[in-house]
């Protein structure tokens, strides 16, 4: 029987739906659990959506079942290029928010080490919910004015076309403000600016690196968090502290 294996799964319903293809493949429970946890080679809703076509092609679903060589042929037929699957090995779907008290040891350790920059992007990201690629364009004049930076800010959205307001809390514009002196920017400077020549700012490769750095650094799995965990994490301490007004310019408590 040739080896089969699977990328972690996100989804429990993918997850059932491979666990009964490994079933109607003629594997018994705890074998079927075994290859299951094996990890790492085809997607799992592929291998379910295979596995449930061969089911449908046969006269009754109960007079014989597909062999795993069967759905293995069929998976392979799908891909006829050869070429590596995107998504082979890695966690999928949607990215999980930080908690409070991952929000502080992040914080504790930029401020420990010193990275000024790291922590107004970080302070930044979480605070105004923009996208990578809005985030690593903002300029000085978009969330500065008189040398001050704003409570508030707008920003033009790249995907929606469509503004979007944001408020800075007071933690947020300080550590902007350490930043700004730091790296000696004007008005019309881009906040992130990169260090490589021939890019005037961060990109968004280089953000999402940076915010791998920050979760490894606190023994998260960078696999399970991302640069849209930042997009989510401040709309999702709203819900779960909805005490404080928002008419006070604190969204959540300690934050």
């Amino acid at each position: 029987m040739p080896e089969v294996a699977f990328p972690v799964v996100v989804n429990d319903r993918l997850l059932l739906a491979a666990r009964e293809g490994l079933h109607l493949a003629g594997l018994g429970p705890n074998s079927a659990e075994d290859i299951f946890h094996s990890t790492s080679l085809v997607g799992v809703k592929q291998f379910a959506r295979a596995s449930f076509r061969a089911m449908l092609r046969l006269p009754s679903a109960h007079s014989q079942a597909p062999t795993m060589e069967v759905i293995m042929n069929m998976q392979t037929a799908s891909n006829p290029s050869g070429r590596p699957v995107w998504n082979k090995g890695k966690l999928v779907g949607q990215k999980s928010p930080l908690r409070l008290s991952e929000i502080w040891a992040i914080r504790v350790r930029l401020e420990i080490y010193e990275r000024v920059r790291d922590l107004a992007l970080f302070n930044l990201a979480i605070d105004s919910k923009l996208r990578g690629c809005d985030l690593v364009q903002l300029r000085l004049r978009d969330i500065a004015s008189g040398g001050r930076v704003s409570a508030r800010a707008i920003v033009m959205q790249q995907k929606t076309k469509q503004p979007v307001q944001f408020e800075l809390t007071k933690g947020t514009r300080q550590s902007l403000t350490d930043w700004i002196a730091r790296a000696e920017l004007k008005a019309g400077d881009f906040l992130f600016p990169s260090r490589i020549h021939d890019s005037p700012h961060l990109s968004t490769r280089q953000y999402a690196r940076i915010a791998h750095r920050w979760f490894a650094a606190i023994r998260l799995d960078p696999a399970a968090y991302g640069t849209h965990t930042m997009r989510r994490t401040k709309p999702t301490l709203i819900c779960k502290h909805p005490t404080v007004p928002p008419s006070s310019g604190i969204y959540f408590p300690v934050i």
